[in-house]
């Protein structure tokens, strides 16, 4: 990285000696010197508050002295490495960068550089969450040229846009979607196509060239043109930029010209779309909960994952916690309890299924998902039926499913008293 070797460390190989297949390098720096640590990724830059960073006797908890501290992130507790003492362990060979030139009188600031065919741009780095490496794009049915589909990131399907597309420039240039970077919106993230990500640069903070009127397509999302003799010139050399300038985009114009046209509900509309198509509304998601279960898709307001939080007891054995998430509390309830079926222990991918009822909202805890299948029988249940019952759905192998109804357990939890149920226990698939 601009002209030096940096070296980097197999972090997952060397907490749980077992290889990273993350595709991902996250430079850090220690005392001045600088080495890189292979992650699965990046979900982004947080300053965390003093008060809420909490120090741990690391030796007692076996972490042998890596963690440093800790601190609460969005329900999600984050360890701080102790880089100091895992650079000593290690003995890994950190290296110093080229020293930039010192700042004498203009302030600097940091841009992203990116690259889509002959084109090179620039980007507010602070307004960019994080960035993907080769993703997978899944084809989506949108009527619109600058939608490419959709790419997961952390389990969660992300809308993927061609920048070039959508600042009207894709007709004039030949160009691939091989990187991407993400921007956080109101409705979630969104992520922007482009053929290659450069550096992270400094260049000067000026007032930057307007670009004139009729210039490009789309004058409005650009703020101008940032002169190459404004960056260091190492950067410049590792940029190779011809064009001479790289075009700055206007992260703000850019968030609320996308926001008008919702694109960050793009993918979950189109998944939504293509799963009614598909199932009739019929829609049935399975998952594992000391045997396999399905509910109807329609129970579920959303899906989250489980945080390893300390469980407490309450008035029944199934009801095991309250979690608040974007403000609002969800109560959470062990399905495998309330059914009386044997428990397994709780994995990371153990998931929150969030049901509303009454404004009130219920997450019924499961051990982790399986599949969405379909059905063409009716999901209306009645006291006849109960709160479960079997039905055959499309899938090839083991059609029959047992169905439970999560908006009808909500229903008795609102009016507070825990339905008692039981499983159906014949052979589902005879």
């Amino acid at each position: 990285m601009r002209g030096n070797i940096v070296p980097v460390v197999d972090l997952a190989y060397y907490l749980r000696q077992i290889p990273s297949t993350g595709l991902c390098v996250t430079l850090v720096k220690v005392a001045g010197r600088v080495f890189g640590l292979r992650t699965d990724g990046v979900d982004g830059i947080v300053m965390p508050n003093d008060q809420d960073i909490s120090y741990y006797d690391t030796k007692s908890a076996g972490l042998t002295g890596l963690i440093e501290c800790a601190f609460v992130h969005q329900q999600q507790l984050v360890y701080v490495l102790a880089l100091a003492q895992l650079s000593a362990d290690i003995g890994v060979p950190t290296l110093q960068f080229n020293q930039l030139p010192s700042r004498v009188e203009q302030d600097f600031r940091y841009v992203m550089l990116l690259r889509c065919g002959r084109l090179f741009f620039a980007i507010n780095a602070l307004a960019v969450h994080s960035t993907v490496l080769n993703p997978q794009i899944k084809a989506a049915d949108v009527p619109s040229s600058w939608v490419l589909g959709s790419i997961v990131v952390g389990g969660q399907q992300v809308p993927a846009i061609d920048l070039l597309a959508w600042c009207g420039l894709h007709q004039r240039l030949n160009h691939c979607n091989s990187e991407a970077f993400l921007l956080q919106m109101t409705d979630g993230l969104v992520a922007m196509m482009v053929e290659e990500i450069i550096d992270v640069a400094e260049v000067q903070d000026l007032p930057v060239p307007h670009l004139p009127p009729l210039s490009l397509p789309r004058n409005e999302l650009f703020s101008g043109a940032i002169p190459l003799s404004w960056f260091h010139d190492g950067v410049v050399a590792h940029s190779y930029c011809h064009q001479g300038y790289f075009l700055e985009i206007n992260h703000q114009q850019l968030l609320e010209d996308m926001e008008q046209h919702h694109v960050a509900k793009l993918a979950g509309v189109q998944q939504h779309r293509s799963l009614r198509q598909q199932t009739e509304e019929h829609a049935l998601l399975v998952f594992e909960c000391g045997c396999e279960l399905s509910c109807p898709l329609s129970d579920i307001d959303e899906i989250l994952p489980w945080q390893l939080t300390e469980l407490w007891p309450q008035d029944h054995d199934c009801c095991c916690g309250l979690v608040v998430v974007n403000d609002q509390a969800i109560s959470v309830v062990r399905l495998s309890r309330l059914f009386g079926l044997p428990a397994k222990e709780l994995e990371p991918d153990a998931r929150l299924l969030v049901t509303k009822c009454q404004g009130h909202r219920y997450g019924f805890l499961v051990e982790h998902l399986l599949s969405i299948e379909a059905t063409v029988e009716s999901l209306v249940f009645t006291p006849a039926s109960g709160l479960s019952k079997v039905l055959r759905s499309t899938r090839a192998e083991h059609p029959m499913l047992t169905c439970i109804s999560l908006a009808e357990i909500a229903a008795h939890c609102v009016g507070g008293a825990l339905p008692e149920l039981k499983i159906v226990t014949q052979d589902l698939n005879e």
